[in-house]
């Protein structure tokens, strides 16, 4: 929400919020830092990894499916859009809906994304992703948040 008020301050843009655009929910492990998940030996991005009180990869997938439905719904006629939101919900939506092909690495993986970085995509389908992850922005300013913190 941070992101998106200070985008809408800068560009008078009005902001819709829309909760299926939330991070996954990981339960009762929200707050902890990774490291600390590290030293129990939790990997809450894990394939297989349920979090207590928490959204499954499955469901975190589908409430993204819906989000996805909601974005191309809301999409104006001149085919610009903002979309601001997390970086399991950017992930999500490069695995499952966009055409990231020409941003693969060699090992055939998508990268973490990093805070605040934006990405563009193709306003009509296929929905290639022209920009991917581009943070810098954030370089020019001297920034160097790193891309894992806390869940």
């Amino acid at each position: 929400a941070m992101t998106a008020r200070a985008l809408s301050d800068e560009t008078s843009i009005d902001i819709e919020f829309e909760p299926l655009l939330q991070e996954r929910n990981f339960g009762r492990l929200r707050g902890q830092r990774f490291i600390d998940l590290e030293a129990r030996d939790i990997d809450p991005f894990a394939e297989n990894y349920e979090p207590e009180e928490g959204e499954t990869w499955q469901e975190f997938d589908q409430r993204v499916t819906h989000a996805w439905s909601r974005i191309q719904s809301a999409l104006p006629s001149d085919g610009i859009l903002a979309v601001v939101t997390h970086g399991l919900v950017c992930a999500a939506l490069l695995r499952n809906h966009l055409d990231a092909n020409a941003h693969v690495s060699d090992s055939g993986r998508l990268y973490p994304f990093r805070n605040a970085s934006f990405t563009r995509i193709e306003s009509s389908p296929p929905w290639r992703v022209e920009l991917l992850n581009c943070a810098e922005h954030l370089e020019a300013l001297g920034d160097q948040t790193s891309i894992y913190g806390q869940v």
